[in-house]
């Protein structure tokens, strides 16, 4: 195993937008925990999911816009 991407190395479909999402995610419940949800950044019903950690009850798509609603600024950077 590399440790870099464990989506890699268990041979998923894009592991790169998984470990984006992974990392979204945790995030987001870093945030919420300092900071709670604020208005309307999302349902009763996803927040749980959430904080049960269901990773696959959310596209990637979503994270980026609920972390996006917490106002959650990340730096990406490109590996040599």
């Amino acid at each position: 195993m590399t440790a870099q991407n464990v989506f890699a190395d268990l041979k998923c479909d894009q592991p790169a937008a998984l470990l984006l999402k992974a990392q979204l995610m945790v995030a987001v419940l870093d945030h919420v925990k300092l900071n709670g949800w604020g208005a309307n950044a999302i349902s009763p019903a996803r927040s749980a999911l959430l904080q049960q950690h269901d990773f696959n009850a959310f596209p990637l798509e979503e994270m980026v816009e609920i972390a996006a609603q917490l106002e959650i600024r990340l730096q990406i950077a490109q590996r040599p």
